[in-house]
């Protein structure tokens, strides 16, 4: 399992000595960051913006900041990247600053050319040192193929594994948040969604029960949250899913008639709502797999002698 957020961590591939020094070192230097573009929309590099070869531009801040800006296009002429050149303290500084700089522009571009704009990946090389450092998202080994076995259900709890998938596709750490929060919201309100199960339960008197899950430190670990919310370690999920509120506040109404807002573009923001989303994204997935289970443990305690029949009323796992 990976969380596909991009610039939540940047790791340099140069020999430790090296990064060891341009880390420590805190004086102003050039640096070089390059952000290839993909048009997520239509699965493919490069963005809409036809163009007739490069160009060079200074963008200015107006606080006096200047970064060297180049516009790349591919061979077709399709922009596919965007470069800055720029003084700064550390290449997480520079980065910081042309990502938020950029996503303005991506934003804006979204509006005039009615297309989408999304960052693919980040190099950022310290000039002054000769370390470079890549974020975005990192490869990792594919998980063995699976069919489930008699797989039923029915149209709402189909629409949770879907709010799922839509949120573990989405590049948005605040989609992902919300889709997550809405499978905790359901699986809380125990309503007809999570209910029947326990409903069916009751009524056949199965004597199975629905898992007591808590926060592990494994689950804040895995989600880079340990370091700034450790008190969660040891709660029960329902717990959890009270504290998230405020944030689903936040993400929920960007913008709101008191002129509070988020903005998505910025770095800052997507760093404090990362954590928050992947650790959702962790026990909404493990509130689905419990789910999965209890109906395979409904579908076989229903099921006659030979453990072959169709999945109970609602929908559920058929035993194999």
């Amino acid at each position: 399992m990976w969380f596909p957020d991009l610039l939540f961590e940047l790791w340099s591939d140069a020999d430790p000595e090296p990064t060891k020094t341009a880390q420590a070192d805190t004086t102003e230097r050039d640096f070089e960051v390059a952000f290839p573009l993909v048009d997520r929309a239509r699965l493919r590099d490069g963005v809409g913006v036809q163009m007739p070869g490069p160009r060079h531009t200074t963008q200015t801040d107006g606080t006096g900041r200047k970064a060297e800006m180049w516009f790349r296009p591919d061979m077709s002429g399709r922009l596919e990247a965007i470069y800055f050149k720029l003084a700064d303290r550390s290449a997480r500084l520079a980065c910081i600053y042309c990502h938020d700089k950029l996503c303005q522009l991506l934003s804006f571009w979204a509006v005039i050319y009615g297309s989408a704009f999304s960052i693919a990946s980040v190099l950022v090389v310290d000039l002054k040192h000769g370390v470079q450092y890549r974020g975005g998202p990192k490869p990792l080994a594919p998980d063995d193929f699976i069919l489930p076995g008699g797989l039923s259900f029915s149209g709402e709890r189909w629409a949770l594994l879907a709010l799922y998938r839509e949120a573990r596709s989405s590049p948005s750490p605040f989609y992902r948040f919300l889709c997550c929060y809405k499978i905790l919201e359901a699986w809380y309100k125990l309503g007809a969604t999570f209910g029947e199960a326990d409903r069916i339960i009751k009524e056949k008197g199965l004597g199975l029960t629905r898992p007591k899950r808590v926060v592990t430190r494994e689950m804040l670990v895995m989600a880079l949250i340990l370091d700034r919310h450790p008190e969660f370690e040891g709660l029960r999920f329902g717990r959890l899913f009270e504290l998230l509120n405020p944030w689903r506040v936040k993400v929920a109404h960007a913008v709101t008639d008191a002129a509070e807002f988020i903005n998505l573009d910025s770095y800052g923001e997507q760093l404090e709502i990362v954590p928050i989303a992947n650790l959702t994204d962790l026990i909404a997935r493990q509130v689905l797999l419990d789910e999965l289970e209890l109906w395979r443990q409904i579908a076989a305690a229903l099921a006659p002698s030979n453990n072959r029949m169709n999945p109970p009323a609602g929908g559920g796992l058929a035993a194999d």
